[in-house]
């Protein structure tokens, strides 16, 4: 749309700028290890089991008695450094729990009702530890002051992305990116037409946020769970090198769950009743609107409302961000 905007983002996008992989030689493809027999070697340790079978022991000898077997491969390898490298996940590269980088712990109270045929009844409240987070504004601010790489590209303006077939013939909408969907464009419009702020003249921008969240088992073993709830800038275009990273935006919250004590908690005013699985289902759901209200907090519904003046990075211009939400995306955490 020449209105909105003149130019197309993905305009210079090929196979090479929306892949990061490099040519490879023959040691780069069993990296971290820096040869082939050190790779053998060390998958036949960790994956064999803890108590080494007779096939295991043909197995090892497979290795070593290979011709390519060359013992100062594996007699040279730092093994300590790789296992502390392979022991290394996603959650340790981040700035979790770092006060620093603005991460908060709060409990979250939920309020548990007890139908009056029970011996206590009433509304008794419940507090869940161990909600960790960060403020979407501070989150929203640093990636537009800070972040000059990922935001370079950024779609400021949607606009409309058609396919002609022939000359004459009405031009068919297509299916793209965020920033091309009529959720967006709604969104531009709406803002653009709304009353400015008083004594505001700077361009009014959506920041469209894309959240999505999955609950992810810590352990093999056990129901340990943990459910990170990813942020993700849709003004981003496919062909940017941050929309090649993933979670590139990191995380602003890690949803926690009701405790195995919470049923302890229910216990005390059910007595020796069965715990109703309507009352759990009730009480998950609610801790995760407790959640989300303290992510959508004043100050975020303030910026919502009034948007945030901010020194665009991508070309040191003021302008006046308003976020919004267009999608979220989630399992089922409340069952």
């Amino acid at each position: 749309n020449a209105a909105m905007n003149q130019h197309d983002p993905e305009g210079s996008t090929s196979l090479s700028t929306m892949s990061d992989i490099r040519f490879q030689t023959a040691n780069d493809a069993f990296s971290p290890f820096p040869n082939k027999n050190s790779f053998l070697l060390s998958n036949w340790y960790w994956n064999g089991g803890a108590q080494k079978s007779k096939t295991d022991f043909r197995r090892l000898l497979r290795i070593i008695g290979s011709d390519e077997f060359n013992p100062r491969d594996v007699a040279e390898t730092a093994w300590d450094s790789l296992d502390r490298k392979l022991g290394i996940n996603d959650w340790d590269r981040e700035e979790w729990q770092v006060e620093d980088a603005g991460w908060t712990e709060c409990s979250v109270k939920i309020s548990v009702p007890f139908h009056r045929y029970l011996d206590n009844p009433g509304v008794r409240d419940y507090k869940v530890p161990g909600f960790y987070h960060r403020p979407l504004v501070a989150v929203i601010h640093e990636k537009l002051t800070t972040k000059k790489e990922d935001v370079a590209h950024f779609v400021l303006e949607p606009y409309k992305l058609l396919w002609r077939l022939k000359d004459g013939e009405e031009p068919l909408p297509l299916y793209g990116e965020m920033y091309s969907s009529t959720a967006f464009l709604q969104a531009h419009q709406d803002l653009q037409q709304s009353p400015p702020e008083p004594g505001c003249s700077l361009p009014r921008v959506v920041v469209a946020l894309m959240f999505w969240s999955d609950a992810t088992h810590l352990t093999q073993f056990g129901n340990a769970k943990i459910t990170p709830l990813y942020l993700y800038f849709a003004s981003t275009p496919p062909h940017s090198a941050h929309f090649r990273k993933p979670y590139a935006d990191g995380f602003p919250s890690s949803l926690t769950q009701l405790p195995d004590v919470f049923k302890d908690f229910v216990t005390q005013y059910m007595g020796q009743k069965k715990i109703n699985a309507n009352l759990m289902t009730h009480c998950n759901r609610e801790l995760v609107h407790k959640q989300w209200r303290t992510l959508l907090d004043d100050e975020f519904i303030q910026v919502h409302k009034h948007g945030i003046v901010v020194d665009w990075v991508g070309d040191g211009q003021p302008r006046r961000f308003y976020p919004r939400i267009m999608t979220y995306s989630a399992d089922y955490p409340e069952k």
